[in-house]
């Protein structure tokens, strides 16, 4: 298994007989081949692999900056010096054995890595997945890419795209411009869908070094095929062949991983694939493949710089061209259309001055492209699935038609190359499906088949079209700049043309017979045939030898029995002899003759073996449970008092009831307090949430953009963890954020508020065909969100200001009716809570005179007083006396 590398930090290379230490002398000679190693870390002390010299342009050299011992597989470099590189390099593909590893936890694939993506083309056409070459269907293989691509992020990887331009020599020699014309259309198709991606000359350029220290992949993902060329090579050819070979090894000098496509394996959770350590870097041979390929690559850039036309604005033209179509063309057949109607113009431009029947051929051609352009507007991929011919099967498309559709394929990479250059906003960049080869041939066939059938015209009755369809039609061909209308289409010059006549059409491929069984009696069949009838076989009654074909993989290679069934049931019954049930039937047999008392023997020995199997079983249960070794079960039962029932049910009201616990007047004031605290914790909270809270919900007032404001929306009212996006009952996201009811209801009503200001914003009856469905949906959402309003917060929650907010929004979506029922469910609650808390403040002023009139009872009235005269005649008497005494 390979090691878990580290993605920041690189591991330096064992020690090696074979390799010297590094020296001073080497550290001046790191800038150029292994500058991103070098960027990487500074300061590690890694393999001669590493550290040799590869300043030196001059081959003759090399002998003096690089260790020529070093061993490359089972030969020195000294060995492969005499070789070209590209020959060093097929050596150094055939000396490595690549380690299987997990993609996720041993590469690290949760962390940002490099996915080549011309590899991934590569890979999937080479392996024949996709059959490319002889079809030509964009959306097949970009389906196929954007499966492989959609497996890994679902388990979990963090990846980028990388695309390099010096990859179109290689697509161009190994298959053709359609290839490359595919790979400009995926870079677009990345642009426009918002994938990861980045795009470079080629991978010894400056930029992609920098690019590589600064993000620090944990490894690269790419092919390491070698490319099957033409067997007549040249010098051009022989350095594309080890093309993969070549980048590989420029990875591995970042000291990273290089993990292969051809082999991966999606195993359950797990992603296994053939990777290359970085230890396997040969400086010496990187240097030659670098000297080699740079002036390959320098040539192309070249041809491009040649190819970039008259320096017109595709994005202006593309705006131009939309205005002018209007709703004659949607905004994924817009880019697709103009590059159709670009072909076209320049197509019948050349065609000025050309002989009558090569001017004819090439109106047939862009025709037939106009036809499938209206075609793959319609037709799903799953419906393209009809028979055709092939292509090869027609000498004249092969041959005449299929470089016409170079040229095509040649036009439209350049103008997509282009494209990429420019700022497209507001441009619907839309080139999955841009091309259709089975399609194309299929049009192009009828269109001759028809014509030479009807004396060279093909009329618009023969292709069924819509009169919108034809209008649509029309329009292109006018943009094109040619004389005359699109229909009839005019085959009568190409009547002379040797195989004009196209192949006929495959028969129509007839659907599979149900595959013929034997019909075994099984029961587990039976009880499926009640649940759901076995309609997708079919079934063989008593089915012999004759009736078994006996070529099958069952009879010839692994030696069944045609027509020998085995009962599962019984197979699972068999018990295989112990050793002395064979001991006992062996000694029996050499016996010879059995007598009764032989077999009473064997009766008895059987029992006997049973009886212990059973103690045995029995020892062995009691062994799991533990239960010999417990104590019995204690049984509690409660007593029933038969007569106190039969009292309590003649007399109810004899019944004792619950008794409340009776609280202190202290008690009481001190659980009031807590809570009156708690409340105001709560209340403050929600106050500071709300104020935290007043961005987003200003922000989903701002915006426009129907997409983000439905991701707004219900990130701020379901949450980011939601699984249903339209479940608005309770209100999952504000109920996590806020306890109280109360702000709960604001945020809710402040939210609707927003929501009706954004809807007044984009005037929804104005909205383009193709945004109907987003603000049909957001409406949904206002309505939903105010009905879940009222259920939750409409008794108590919402105030005057509130309920006019929801009746507003209600109205302004179509609802009029719902609004004024609305308020009179809000009306009814307010008057029904005035009504309660009038009857409470009552019964508390009831219950507080009555206390008071309980207290008069207590102290009869006057006592108190009669008291106090009392008092106040006995002092009296003594104050008379004490003056009596005194005038005595």
């Amino acid at each position: 298994r390979a090691r878990r590398p580290d993605s920041r930090r690189p591991t330096p290379a064992p020690a090696s007989p074979h390799r010297p230490p590094f020296t001073p002398a080497m550290e001046d000679e790191l800038e150029d081949i292994a500058s991103i190693a070098d960027d990487v870390e500074d300061d590690d002390v890694g393999s001669d692999s590493h550290s040799e010299s590869t300043d030196q342009d001059d081959p003759e050299d090399a002998e003096t900056d690089f260790d020529m011992a070093t061993r490359v597989g089972h030969l020195s470099r000294a060995q492969i010096a005499q070789l070209p590189a590209e020959a060093q390099l097929e050596k150094w593909s055939e000396s490595f054995l690549p380690i299987e590893a997990d993609l996720v936890t041993e590469l690290d694939a949760s962390n940002l890595f490099f996915i080549h993506a011309e590899s991934m083309i590569f890979d999937i056409i080479s392996s024949g997945e996709v059959s490319f070459e002889d079809d030509t269907q964009f959306l097949r293989l970009v389906f196929s890419m954007e499966r492989l691509l959609g497996r890994l992020k679902g388990a979990g990887c963090v990846f980028r795209l990388v695309f390099f331009d010096a990859s179109k020599k290689l697509f161009n020699a190994a298959f053709g411009e359609c290839v490359w014309a595919f790979r400009q259309a995926f870079l677009v198709h990345c642009r426009s869908a918002g994938i990861d991606h980045v795009v470079f000359p080629h991978w010894y350029a400056q930029e992609w070094k920098d690019h590589v220290t600064e993000w620090r992949p944990s490894f690269f993902l790419l092919a390491n095929n070698d490319v099957e060329l033409d067997l007549e090579e040249d010098d051009e050819d022989r350095k594309l062949r080890v093309f993969f070979h070549a980048f590989a090894i420029r990875c591995l000098a970042a000291r990273t991983h290089v993990a292969l496509l051809r082999g991966l394996q999606f195993r359950g959770n797990r992603i296994l694939v053939f990777t290359l350590e970085p230890d396997l870097y040969d400086a010496y041979i990187d240097f030659n493949a670098q000297t080699s390929l740079l002036a390959l690559f320098s040539e192309e850039d070249e041809d491009e710089e040649e190819d970039d036309g008259d320096g017109e604005s595709l994005v202006a033209g593309l705006k131009a061209f939309k205005e002018k179509a209007g709703d004659k063309v949607d905004s994924r057949a817009l880019l697709r259309s103009f590059l159709a109607v670009r072909f076209g113009r320049s197509t019948l431009k050349q065609g000025e001055g050309q002989n009558e029947q090569t001017v004819a051929l090439m109106q047939v051609v862009v025709k037939a492209l106009l036809v499938q352009e209206m075609l793959l507007r319609q037709i799903p991929l799953d419906k393209r699935a009809f028979s055709t011919s092939l292509a090869a099967d027609w000498n004249l498309f092969s041959e005449y038609i299929v470089a016409a559709l170079e040229r095509y394929f040649s036009t439209v990479s350049r103008d997509l190359g282009k494209l990429m250059q420019e700022d497209a906003d507001g441009v619907d960049l839309f080139t999955a499906d841009f091309f259709d080869g089975r399609l194309y041939r299929h049009v192009f066939q009828f269109i001759v088949d028809r014509g030479l059938a009807k004396k060279g015209k093909v009329e618009q009755k023969a292709f069924l079209f819509s009169s919108w369809v034809e209008e649509e039609l029309e329009f292109l061909w006018s943009e094109c700049q040619a004389e005359g209308p699109f229909f009839p289409i005019t085959t009568q010059k190409l009547a002379d043309i040797q195989g004009i006549k196209p192949p006929e059409l495959p028969p129509k491929v007839q659907p599979r017979k149900p595959p013929q069984l034997a019909d075994i009696k099984s029961d587990f069949l039976q009880e499926l045939g009640k649940v759901e009838e076995i309609k997708h076989v079919e079934l063989l009654e008593n089915a012999g030898h004759a009736d078994i074909v006996t070529d099958e993989v069952l009879w010839s290679k692994c030696g069944w029995t045609p027509g020998v069934y085995v009962d599962e049931v019984k197979e699972e019954e068999f018990m295989e002899q112990t050793k002395a049930q064979r001991q006992m039937e062996e000694k029996v047999k050499a016996k010879g003759k059995v007598t009764a008392r032989d077999l009473e023997f064997l009766k008895k020995f059987a029992m006997k073996r049973r009886q212990m199997g059973l103690r045995k079983l029995q020892i062995y249960a009691k062994s799991l449970v533990g239960s010999d070794k417990l104590p019995p079960p204690i049984i509690v039962r409660e007593e029933k008092d038969d007569k106190k029932e039969e009292e309590d049910k003649k007399d109810p009201k004899k019944k004792e009831a619950p008794k409340e616990e009776k609280l202190s007047k202290k008690h009481q004031e001190l659980l009031d307090k807590k809570k009156a605290e708690e409340d105001a914790k709560i209340k403050d909270a929600d106050k500071k949430q709300l104020e935290a809270w007043e961005k987003p919900l200003d922000k989903i007032a701002e915006t426009v953009d129907l997409d983000k404001l439905e991701t707004l929306l219900l990130d701020q009212l379901l949450g980011y963890s939601r699984t249903i996006h339209d479940y608005f009952v309770g209100f999952p996201g504000v109920a996590a954020a806020f306890k109280t009811s109360e702000a709960q209801a604001k945020v809710v009503v402040k939210t609707i508020k927003s929501l009706r200001g954004v809807f007044k914003k984009v005037q929804l009856d104005k909205l383009p065909p193709a945004d109907q469905t987003k603000a049909s949906r957001l409406v949904r959402y206002l309505f939903t969100i105010c009905q879940e309003a009222m259920n939750s917060y409409g008794k108590k929650d919402i105030d005057g200001k509130g309920i006019k907010t929801i009746q507003e929004a209600l109205i302004s979506v179509g609802f009029p009716k719902t609004a004024e029922r609305s308020f009179q469910k809000w009306k009814e609650h307010r008057l029904k809570a005035e009504e309660e808390a009038a009857e409470d403040a009552g019964a508390a002023a009831a219950a507080k005179g009555g206390k008071a009139g309980k207290d008069d009872k207590k102290k009869p009235a006057g006592k108190d007083d009669k008291k106090k005269d009392d008092k106040k005649d006995k002092k009296d008497d003594k104050k008379d006396k004490k003056d009596k005494k005194d005038k005595k």
